[in-house]
C-alpha cells in the first residue's frame, strides 16, 4: 500500500517536471531574463552612462518582446501582470526622486490596487486569464457552489450592464 503511494507521488512529480507548458514558462522567464539583461549591458555600453533608463527601456522592451513566445491565450494575463510592475516601478521611482513622500501604506495601496486588478480581470474576464490562473484563484478563495454557478454568467451581466449604462447615458 505504502509502495503505490509513493509511486503514484513520484509519477506525479515527474509528470510536473516535465510537463511541456512548466517548460516553455521556464524557457519564457528564461529568454526575458536573457534579453532583459543583454538590453542593460548593449544601452550602458551606447550611453556610457547608467541613470536609471537603460533598466526602463530594457524591462519594456524585453517584456514586450517576450510576449511573443507564449500562448495568445496566455498574453492578456502577463500583460496584466506586468502592467502591475510598471505601476510599482513608477511609484519607487517617484519616491527615490522626491517626488511623492515614502510611506509603506502607499505601497500596501498600490500592491493591494494592483492585484485587485488581476483577480477581477479573473473573475469578471475570465477569457483573459489562462485555466491554471483560475484554478489558482479558487484554491486561494475558496469558492462555494453558488459562486461556481453564477461565474460563467458574470461576462454577461457585465456586458448587459454596459449596454444599458451606454443607451441610458
Amino acid at each position: 500500500m505504502l509502495i503505490l503511494v509513493i509511486r503514484n507521488l513520484i509519477e506525479m512529480i515527474l509528470r510536473c517536471l516535465v510537463n511541456k507548458e512548466n517548460f516553455k514558462f521556464g524557457a519564457f522567464l528564461g529568454l526575458m531574463t536573457f534579453t532583459l539583461k543583454s538590453l542593460i549591458c548593449l544601452l550602458r555600453k551606447i550611453r556610457n552612462k547608467e541613470d536609471g533608463f537603460n533598466t526602463f527601456v530594457s524591462g519594456a522592451l524585453a517584456g514586450y518582446l517576450n510576449l511573443f513566445f507564449i500562448e495568445k491565450n496566455h498574453r492578456l494575463a502577463f500583460a496584466t501582470f506586468f502592467l502591475s510592475r510598471a505601476f510599482d516601478s513608477c511609484y519607487n521611482s517617484m519616491v527615490n526622486r522626491g517626488t511623492i513622500k515614502k510611506s509603506q501604506l502607499n505601497y500596501v495601496i498600490i500592491f493591494m490596487l494592483l492585484n485587485g486588478l488581476n483577480v477581477y480581470a479573473s473573475f469578471h474576464e475570465p477569457y483573459l486569464v489562462p485555466d491554471s490562473l483560475t484554478k489558482f484563484f479558487n484554491f486561494v478563495f475558496q469558492k462555494g457552489d453558488w459562486e461556481t454557478q453564477l461565474e460563467p454568467l458574470l461576462p454577461e451581466m457585465t456586458k448587459r450592464r454596459l449596454i444599458k449604462s451606454n443607451l441610458l447615458g
